[in-house]
């Protein structure tokens, strides 16, 4: 991982300004039966390639989804651990 991104986490306070700006807040949806939302992680990353990175290290055998505001970004469809 390249260390892009993080989870929202982090205190507010240990982030500049300018790293305030440049960060979105992504949306990690853990999905159960009927692709009901199970979780959500909310992930803190500057584009959605940091985003899809740290969602891959949150993976889990469950389905997750990762959006942006209104765009789904990708879906990872559910798979044997």
């Amino acid at each position: 991982m390249t260390g892009a991104g993080r989870p929202v986490s982090t205190s507010e306070s240990d982030r500049t300004p300018e790293a305030q700006r440049s960060l979105s807040g992504y949306r990690l949806y853990f999905l159960g039966a009927n692709d009901h939302i199970r979780h959500v992680v909310v992930l803190e990353c500057p584009n959605d390639e940091a985003a899809i990175e740290l969602a891959e290290s949150h993976r889990d055998a469950r389905t997750m989804e990762l959006w942006l505001l209104d765009r789904m970004v990708k879906r990872f469809e559910r798979h044997a651990p």
